[in-house]
């Protein structure tokens, strides 16, 4: 008897980034309320002091006194204003935020009844149009989340404010201009260098190459000891090379000063900020619409989804494979994955012109489920070739009149011709048919006293 209960923790994993993005949020607006709070108490003491010590030595006047505690008082109420405005505009919307999505995996916690709950299916679809929404604003498509999540009325569930900054600034960078992603270093410089992040080096070596690409050289020269100097440690490499770009000009350079001056290097920059930008909120590389495919796909995938046969079979059995279809990958980008998904394809093009000498059964669909993704050859089933095939030790059988899985209670029958289906299947096709069964896949046709059962080790 099957089972459609399923463990919180699991269907969770992925959930991470869900609840991490927000919170880091918080964190972040924390920071800054601490720093703003220390600058000014320690501007406030100061302050203090320096009228306690005067007082002390010379005497103050009444009228010094009463305009230093004004200063003060006006310092103080300043900070309280910067706090307020902090607090509205970030930390109570924040822990609105924060609440709705706890409420929102909370739903899980309490479905008793797994996959067949009243809830669920509701709960799936709003995940899946929150993974959609994140793929559009990942992919450029910004004008289509916003309206599906406000469609769907999911907009504290999903990141549209992040992502908007995150491409506001990729675009500029993309139009030669670093001044907002240093900006968006400044404000974040603490955990860039907790992190060991280079960014805000590649943008002001960056800034230099430009300046040099102009023939600015006093202006370079300026620059680099105002901004590349305090790097000269850790990075004199490119330091010595970017300098040696004011003695040749873009018409002139070779070599690694040619590759400074390359104006790809703009899109690497921009390439880099995204993913920094994305671990500093503790987002995933890849789109989770993605991660959840890959898992899923890995998980359907059976190696009767893709056939191949004996090329010399005979007329009735023999189909030509077809080559693969480009890749559209969905696997993370890093030089690994590039790595596997070039081999692979390139292995798949092999299969397609030389199909491997060994007996298969024929790629007619005789093999595949119309209930599996992965055997639409035309959708999932292009991606799927991407994956991994699945290991299921304990695999289930699953009717092809139906779709039931076969058991004990609703146990498989055969066929003279070795075809299997299940009792339920049989029974009511028999009663219909004065105790005969066909065979839908071959139809073949017998008594139902002809059929024997099959047992399953």
């Amino acid at each position: 008897m099957t089972t459609t209960k399923f463990k919180p923790d699991d269907i969770l994993l992925l959930e991470q980034p869900f609840v991490k993005v927000p919170y880091e949020s918080l964190r972040k607006t924390f920071r800054t309320s601490q720093k703003t709070i220390e600058r000014e108490f320690n501007a406030l003491q100061t302050a203090a002091e320096q009228h306690a010590n005067k007082a002390s030595q010379q005497g103050n006047s009444p009228d010094e006194s009463i305009k230093t505690l004004d200063g003060i008082i006006s310092r103080v109420e300043g900070l309280k204003r910067k706090l307020s405005e902090l607090s509205e505009k970030s930390t109570v919307p924040t822990h609105g935020v924060l609440k709705k999505r706890f409420q929102h995996l909370d739903k899980v916690e309490n479905m008793a009844e797994g996959c067949e709950d009243p809830e669920w299916d509701r709960w799936a679809d709003t995940r899946v149009d929150r993974w959609v929404v994140d793929w559009a604003l990942r992919t450029g498509k910004e004008k289509t989340a916003v309206q599906l999540a406000a469609d769907k009325g999911i907009e504290d569930l999903v990141d549209i404010d992040l992502f908007s900054e995150i491409g506001r600034i990729e675009s500029a960078l993309l139009s030669h201009s670093c001044t907002e992603a240093l900006a968006w270093c400044s404000e974040n410089k603490q955990t860039l260098r907790k992190n060991k992040c280079n960014l805000e080096f590649d943008l002001r070596l960056q800034e230099f190459i430009e300046l040099a690409r102009n023939c600015k050289s006093e202006e370079a020269i300026a620059y680099s000891r105002k901004h590349l100097y305090s790097w000269m440690e850790s990075h004199a490499k490119w330091i010595k090379h970017a300098m040696a770009l004011l003695a040749f000009p873009p018409s002139a350079a070779f070599g690694a000063y040619k590759r400074l001056y390359d104006t790809e290097r703009w899109k690497t920059l921009s390439r880099t900020f995204r993913l920094t930008a994305y671990d500093l909120s503790a987002l995933p590389a890849q789109p989770v619409l993605h991660l959840a495919l890959y898992g899923g796909l890995a998980a359907l995938k059976h190696p009767s989804c893709y056939t191949f046969q004996h090329p010399q079979s005979s007329t009735t059995n023999t189909t030509k494979a077809s080559p693969s279809p480009p890749a559209r990958s969905i696997l993370p980008t890093s030089n690994t994955r590039d790595s596997y998904t070039s081999s692979y394809s390139s292995l798949s093009a092999h299969l397609a012109e030389h199909p491997p000498l060994v007996t298969a059964p024929v790629a007619d669909g005789s093999t595949r489920n119309v209930d599996c993704p992965t055997c639409d050859p035309e959708c999932l089933g292009v991606l799927a070739r991407e994956v991994p095939s699945s290991q299921h030790p304990n695999s289930s059988i699953v009717c092809r009149i139906t779709g039931k899985i076969m058991d004990w209670n609703n146990q498989p029958l055969a066929f003279p011709n070795g075809q299997v289906y299940s009792t339920e299947a049989l029974q009511d096709m028999a009663a219909r048919n004065h105790n005969r069964v066909k065979c839908p896949r071959t139809e073949y046709t017998c008594e139902w006293k002809d059929l024997k059962k099959v047992y399953i080790s």
